[in-house]
């Protein structure tokens, strides 16, 4: 008999042989491609510092990969802070000033961010896509991405999943999306909604969060508790781990325990790490972004030494608006308590120690995380 935990084992199982496999065939640095460029500088501009996961493991991991590929190259590092296009690209445009020989870009607009590769490709400077796709452009010729329409879907079922466990089944939602302006908010958005019709889910309202900003999510979700009651809805989606944060912080300045209405979230941070063990957030969805920034380095060092990309990795495409760009898609799981130790600190993503802070050693405990 095939049992939801035997399933779990096999999902993790297959996710670390992906992983390990897209490792072994895109992530090893050439000793040929290393002995061509030296001393070139890599722009990686990354759109906001409000969710932790971007400068603290985009970032490093990034420049670990650029460092094996090619010691003597630099790392100009950019951060949009706030979500702001505008910012962004005055960032790109000082990289550009500054010799960067290619963009490595997570929009904050994707529309938008084509004034950014339009005005790469005047100076020869190709533009590789992160996490989100820059439209419009022919200069974007790589794009490392996630399936943002199956990470919704599996949101979405877990919260239906818990519901029903809690036996709230029957009450419609609330959806917190994303920025509208991002392209991979609007993939989670269909994904959700697609899996809640699928179901016969009541979708109560939604709203799409302008720059992902939680303080913007936990207004929202104060509105509707004021309009809706404390207990006039039942799981609330929430994009990733910012807007679930804003969600949770709302429900519980309004006395509302938050284990009674199931909270998703993504990017499996250490701070939803810490409200799902405490019971306050029902999941998050994890990504190996370690192996997803290693893998935009690597695109960015084959792109500069003219090198195809390679078919068992980006067996995807994009399209932009402007051509189909070879994609590559990471891998994805859903986390809850029941296997959050074996995949994030079992893994090697983190610690026991940088989740259990004084504030959450109990709920470590009662977990068998020590």
């Amino acid at each position: 008999m095939v049992t939801k935990k035997n399933k779990l084992k096999a999902l993790v199982a297959v996710l670390s042989l992906s992983v390990a496999s897209l490792v072994g065939s895109a992530v090893v640095p050439s000793a040929a491609n290393a002995a061509t460029l030296k001393n070139v500088k890599i722009a990686f501009l990354l759109p906001q510092n409000g969710v932790p996961r971007f400068e603290q493991l985009d970032k490093p991991y990034f420049e670990k990969q650029i460092k094996k590929l090619c010691p003597t190259c630099k790392v100009l590092n950019y951060n949009a802070q706030n979500e702001d296009a505008a910012k962004q690209q005055q960032q790109a445009e000082a990289a550009l000033a500054a010799g960067a020989k290619i963009l490595v870009l997570c929009p904050v607009d994707g529309k938008a961010a084509k004034v950014i590769a339009d005005m790469a490709a005047k100076k020869g400077v190709p533009v590789v896509a992160y996490e989100r796709l820059v439209m419009g452009s022919k200069n974007v010729k790589a794009y490392v991405t996630h399936d943002g329409v199956e990470i919704g879907k599996m949101q979405a079922e877990s919260l239906i999943a818990a519901s029903k466990a809690l036996g709230i089944g029957n009450k419609p939602v609330l959806m917190v999306h994303g920025s509208i302006t991002t392209s991979d908010a609007a993939l989670f958005k269909k994904g959700a909604q697609d899996a809640f019709k699928a179901a016969g889910v009541e979708i109560l309202e939604e709203f799409d969060t302008p720059g992902w900003d939680p303080a913007k999510a936990q207004a929202q979700m104060d509105q509707w508790i004021t309009k809706y009651g404390k207990d006039g809805f039942g799981a609330v989606y929430a994009a990733n781990g910012g807007t679930g944060g804003g969600v949770i912080a709302s429900m519980k300045a309004a006395g509302i325990d938050p284990s009674k209405h199931p909270v998703s979230g993504q990017d499996a941070d250490t701070a939803e790490a810490q409200r799902i063990l405490a019971g306050e957030q029902y999941m998050t969805i994890f990504r190996p972004l370690k192996q997803a920034a290693a893998f935009a380095a690597t695109a960015a060092w084959d792109v500069l030494n003219k090198k195809p990309l390679s078919s068992k990795v980006y067996k995807s495409k994009s399209n932009n608006g402007a051509w189909n760009v070879p994609t590559l898609i990471d891998p994805a799981i859903a986390i809850t308590k029941t296997n959050l130790k074996k995949v994030m600190i079992d893994g090697g993503y983190t610690t026991a120690a940088d989740i259990c802070t004084a504030a959450y050693a109990d709920a470590c405990a009662a977990n068998g995380i020590k």
